[in-house]
C-alpha cells in the first residue's frame, strides 16, 4: 500500500517536519491555526502513547494511507493554501507500505520507525494536485 507524507518547506527549503509538528510555527494567527487543526478532528491525536512500546516520538514519523489521503484531501489543501501566503509550502512523498514495520495503523495513517523512513530515502516532491 502506497502512504504518503506531507512536510513543511519554507521558501522551497525542506524543514524536515511534519505537517503536525511544524504547523503552529508558520505564522498563522491563532484561530485560523486551530481552524486548520479542527479539519483533521477524524484524526487521531499526532501525539499517541507509542512510548509504551519502546518508542519516542522522535524516533516514529506519520504517513497518511490512500484513504486517509481522499478522507483528508479538502484539509490537506487548505492547509496548502494558508500556509502558502506565509512563504510556506507543503511537501510530500510515498513509500511502500510493505517496506516498513508499522508501531501504529488505523484506517487513515500510520506511524513507522523513522530510522526505517531514512533508509528508503523517499524524494519529496513539491505539493500539487497529482499527489491525491
Amino acid at each position: 500500500m502506497r502512504l504518503i507524507r506531507f512536510e513543511l518547506a519554507f521558501m522551497g527549503e525542506r524543514q524536515g517536519v511534519g505537517l503536525f509538528q511544524g504547523l503552529s510555527d508558520v505564522g498563522l494567527r491563532t484561530p485560523e491555526y486551530y481552524r486548520l487543526l479542527d479539519l483533521f478532528s477524524d484524526l487521531r491525536s499526532p501525539v499517541i502513547d507509542i512510548e509504551m512500546q519502546d518508542f519516542s516520538v522522535e524516533s516514529v514519523c506519520f504517513w497518511f494511507t490512500p484513504e486517509g489521503v481522499t478522507f483528508f484531501q479538502y484539509a490537506i489543501s487548505k492547509v496548502q493554501k494558508a500556509i502558502k501566503r506565509k512563504g510556506w509550502d507543503l511537501v510530500w512523498a510515498e513509500i511502500d507500505s510493505e517496506q516498513v514495520d508499522a508501531i501504529f495503523t488505523d484506517r487513515y495513517q500510520m506511524a513507522v520507525p523513522t530510522v526505517q523512513v531514512k533508509d528508503l530515502m523517499p524524494r519529496y516532491q513539491n505539493f500539487c494536485k497529482e499527489v491525491f
